[in-house]
């Protein structure tokens, strides 16, 4: 197909451009397009359009073209990546191998570097789901209870226990609260009535962080019959079993593992 030139009307301000079975009009005074015929009925595919752009290339601007068309002019310069698909994956089952904790966007970056290859990240990602590659993601979450210590651990009091005044039993449980750039901990001791008896805020798990708050729950005038925690290293430290002895106080643990044996407290610092 052979580009017809521009033809001027005569006495008029408008340039026709016909292209074989399309007319493009264009408007000087408001430098706009408009379409005499659409393009869309013609039903082209990308790789027809690329070579009709193509020819039209040789005679006619390749953005003017493009856009008469419909074509991205990104679409039009593309070229396809010559590497294989069985090279990539081999590619990147060799950088999983060296670097197991790497996910796809390091293995991306070592192919682009090693290889000097161009390569799409989505691709590397789904050749590694496809493949089982992907790189466990560890848990955000912050671990506050470290029940791994040589300190004294205490039966559990509380398991059927009748609850029928308040101070009764008192439970303690130590949870994250995350801030903008840093995490803080939070000690809670309350009474099984829902009341909260002391609390205490710090930046770090330490031995004061339980010891104050239970400090104030006893300044406060309150005194329970039973302590009942969890197993973590904060409530079966010496100061602070040694404090609820002096007060006389019964310690209960619950058992490694079993959350819901302080169900209390764990659905206090849950919310």
């Amino acid at each position: 197909m052979q580009p017809v030139p521009f033809r001027q009307r005569p006495n008029c301000g408008k340039c026709r451009l016909v292209l074989s079975n399309w007319n493009v009009w264009w408007d000087a005074r408001r430098w706009s397009w408009r379409w005499q015929k659409s393009l869309e009925q013609l039903g082209l595919s990308v790789e027809q359009k690329r070579a009709l752009t193509v020819q039209l290339a040789t005679a006619y601007p390749v953005r003017l073209v493009c856009r008469m068309l419909g074509l991205p002019r990104s679409s039009f310069y593309y070229q396809p990546w010559a590497c294989a698909a069985g090279q990539l994956k081999a590619a990147i089952e060799e950088g999983i191998a060296t670097w197991p904790t790497y996910g796809y966007r390091r293995v991306t970056a070592q192919i682009r570097r090693d290889k000097q290859w161009i390569v799409n990240g989505k691709c590397v990602r789904r050749l590694m789901q496809e493949r089982g590659l992907q790189a466990k993601v560890r848990s955000k979450r912050r671990r506050t209870t470290d029940s791994q210590h040589d300190y004294p651990r205490d039966p559990n009091l509380v398991q059927n226990l009748e609850v029928v005044r308040p101070d009764q039993a008192w439970g303690s449980d130590i949870t994250d609260v995350r801030l903008l750039m840093e995490f803080v901990y939070l000690a809670v001791i309350m009474d099984v009535t829902r009341a909260i008896r002391g609390w205490h805020l710090a930046r770090n798990l330490g031995h004061g962080l339980t010891w104050t708050a239970l400090q104030r729950a006893m300044a406060a005038g309150h005194q329970p019959e039973i302590h009942h925690s969890d197993q973590g290293v904060q409530c079966a430290a010496t100061a602070y079993v040694e404090t609820l002895q002096a007060h006389g106080v019964a310690i209960s643990m619950a058992e490694v593992g079993a959350a819901w044996q302080n169900g209390d407290a764990e659905r206090l610092v849950r919310t």
